[in-house]
């Protein structure tokens, strides 16, 4: 006898919505500040926003102009990371600086998180070389 699929929980139904609304935010913000991919602007899979269509089975969540992105949205992060993460913002407030948490770990390439306005900054950065260059 087939399975009957259960109803969708309202919790459930919550944690798809809050994902949904970081997929699209984070892609309106990669959108405003990287810009869209030319090479699948017509395709169809991804949205205006930047969000991959989940029936593509691509593997991720966002693409623009230089950048595959991934949503991760979790009602925690491990207490090590939040707090390394909030010390260094800080500590970089206080002396003007940009924050940079480096994690690493063996055999896995090197993770680098940094916070939106400084990318946002890098970007602007970057684009205004590239339109120096005629790019």
């Amino acid at each position: 006898m087939p399975s009957v699929p259960k109803p969708e929980s309202p919790k459930s139904r919550r944690r798809n919505s809050v994902w949904k609304h970081v997929e699209r935010e984070g892609g309106r913000w990669l959108m405003d500040h990287d810009g869209p991919d030319p090479a699948v602007r017509n395709a169809g899979w991804v949205s205006s926003v930047g969000r991959v269509a989940n029936t593509t089975q691509a593997g991720y969540d966002l693409r623009s102009l230089h950048y595959c992105g991934e949503c991760k949205s979790r009602e925690s992060f491990p207490k090590w990371l939040m707090n390394a993460w909030l010390q260094i913002v800080e500590i970089a407030k206080h002396n003007g600086k940009a924050a940079l948490l480096i994690l690493k770990e063996p055999h896995v390439p090197e993770l680098h998180v940094l916070t939106k306005e400084r990318h946002a900054e890098l970007l602007g950065y970057e684009r205004e070389w590239q339109a120096r260059r005629g790019e």
